[in-house]
C-alpha cells in the first residue's frame, strides 16, 4: 500500500459519501474521516515526516478514525443508502489499513 492507493480509497470513499441523500450528517462525516486518515497515513508512511515517537503516538488516532469511518459506512449500509458492493470494498480496504497498522 502506499501513497497512491491511499489517495484512491479517501477518493472512492467521497464518491460513496456523495451518493448519499443530500442534508445527512454522515455524508460529510464520512468525508471528513476519509481525509483525517488519508493525512495520517501519508505522515505515517512517509520516510521523514515524523520520529518514531510521533508515529507510534499517530497509530491509535489512526485506528480510531478507521473504526469512525467503519461505523458511518455501517450506517449508510443499514439505511440502504449506499449499494452493498460499494460497502464491502470500502469496509475490506479500511480493515486491510487497520489490521496493517496493528502490526506496527
Amino acid at each position: 500500500m502506499n501513497r497512491d492507493f491511499f489517495v484512491r480509497l479517501a477518493f472512492a470513499t467521497h464518491r460513496v459519501a456523495d451518493a448519499l441523500p443530500e442534508g445527512e450528517e454522515v455524508r460529510e462525516e464520512m468525508k471528513d474521516s476519509a481525509n483525517t486518515i488519508l493525512v495520517d497515513l501519508i505522515l505515517f508512511t512517509e520516510k521523514d515526516a515524523l520520529s518514531g515517537e510521533k508515529k507510534r503516538m499517530l497509530l491509535p488516532q489512526l485506528a480510531r478514525q478507521i473504526d469512525i469511518l467503519l461505523v458511518y459506512l455501517n450506517k449508510a449500509k443499514s439505511e440502504g443508502w449506499i449499494d452493498p458492493s460499494n460497502f464491502s470494498l470500502l469496509a475490506v480496504e479500511y480493515r486491510k489499513l487497520r489490521e496493517l497498522l496493528s502490526i506496527f
